[in-house]
């Protein structure tokens, strides 16, 4: 403790030559004058050390005893910081970035959610925003009983619901309710149908009475597997299931435009800065007055750092370069390779599963469109679950 004090009240070291240094020391503890520290270097010199504000006294008892005291050495938080004494306005400054750390360590500056798997993160955090709390929040009010049974009401695929604050920055820490197993029954009794109009390649029938067998030609909606097993003496219904494969074929149409717009960029350029603290932003440089329309936009955005500590802060900058739309024919290799592929998603879209095999097609370019013209000869899986419900 009585360090701490000398530490607080600051201390200076001094270094006695004389004759007699001895009788020096027997006039400070005449005087009351507290030293400590005490070294004897030989028989002319010692030093020691005394409080900073007796360092006047110590030098006006020494000369009287006909030694000189010199200063080797002031410690103590006057030394260390008494020169920001004589520069206020820096003095000022640190002691208001220090307050300003301090302050912000109270709010909310990122949030985290841990422990989700099926939910998406960004629900959670869409729902603590309608609670209040995002960035800029004030931290020590977020974590409370009203906090965690409204997320809970609010989100019932949620179990568990905590908050973690640790400084500017909030672990949300969840756990979802399980879901419980589907208890419901498969059709009681089902059949199996054509999809599609095909050519039958592969026929695997797992369970129901096979009416089809490879080789035949089906049409969309055709019976393929019945839910009722025939046995002679008595029918057994079921829930059919089967995995049929045929040959079928798409016919269709792709249309494009002949002339495509293209960006032709004017040279003007704009630049926008912009400070962000929290979900409040401060434009710092740029006009706001700058089109939005017809111009790209670019966005370089940095957190405020210093000294490898990051601040809740982000400095945002926008380029934006303006363009006009002019049209411009539409290169042909490039035009044919866009509708191939928009048929291809097209017919895959359409198959419950399977591969093109083979597609034969033609380009013709008229009024101003470039129109596909294409036929697919594909496998694909055509059987097609039915309840008997529906199929009566």
């Amino acid at each position: 403790m009585s360090r701490l004090i000398r530490y607080l009240r600051g201390s200076v070291r001094f270094r006695l030559t004389g004759a007699a240094p001895e009788q020096c020391l027997n006039a400070l503890a005449a005087a009351r004058l507290e030293f400590w520290d005490i070294e004897r270097e030989d028989a002319l010199h010692l030093s020691l050390c005394v409080p900073a504000r007796e360092a006047e006294r110590l030098q006006g008892l020494a000369l009287r005893c006909l030694c000189t005291a010199e200063v080797t050495e002031r410690s103590g938080l006057r030394a260390q910081f008494g020169g920001l004494l004589r520069r206020p306005v820096l003095l000022l400054g640190l002691l208001a970035a220090a307050a300003a750390t301090f302050v912000l360590q109270e709010f909310v500056w990122t949030i985290e959610v841990e422990g989700n798997d099926r939910l998406p993160a960004g629900q959670i955090v869409q729902a603590l925003e309608e609670l209040g709390i995002a960035p800029g929040t004030w931290g020590p009010s977020i974590d409370s009983p009203e906090t965690r049974n409204w997320m809970l009401l609010r989100m019932p695929e949620l179990a568990w619901f905590a908050v973690n604050r640790s400084g500017g920055r909030v672990q949300v820490l969840v756990t979802e309710r399980q879901q419980p197993p589907d208890t419901r029954a498969p059709y009681a009794v089902a059949n199996v149908v054509a999809a599609r109009d095909g050519v039958l390649m592969e026929v695997s029938v797992t369970e129901g009475m096979r009416l089809c067998a490879v080789g035949d030609t089906v049409r969309q909606g055709q019976l393929l597997v019945s839910g009722y097993e025939d046995y002679g003496l008595f029918i057994r219904p079921v829930c059919a299931s089967a995995e049929i494969y045929a040959r079928t074929w798409h016919t269709g149409t792709v249309v494009t435009p002949a002339e495509r717009l293209e960006k032709r960029y004017t040279g003007r350029e704009w630049k926008q800065v912009t400070l962000i603290v929290g979900k409040k932003r401060i434009k710092l440089w740029g006009n706001s007055s700058i089109p939005q329309q017809d111009c790209d936009k670019m966005i370089v955005e940095k957190a405020v750092r210093t000294s490898g500590y990051a601040y809740p802060l982000r400095l945002e900058t926008a380029i934006l370069r303006e363009y006009v739309l002019e049209p411009a024919p539409a290169p042909q290799v490039q035009t044919e390779k866009l509708l191939q592929e928009a048929w291809r998603r097209a017919v895959q879209a359409q198959m419950l599963a399977g591969r093109i095999d083979a597609t034969q097609e033609s380009l013709l370019m008229q009024g101003g469109l470039c129109i596909l013209q294409a036929q697919s000869d594909c496998t694909e899986l055509i059987s097609r679950t039915l309840p008997l419900e529906a199929a009566d």
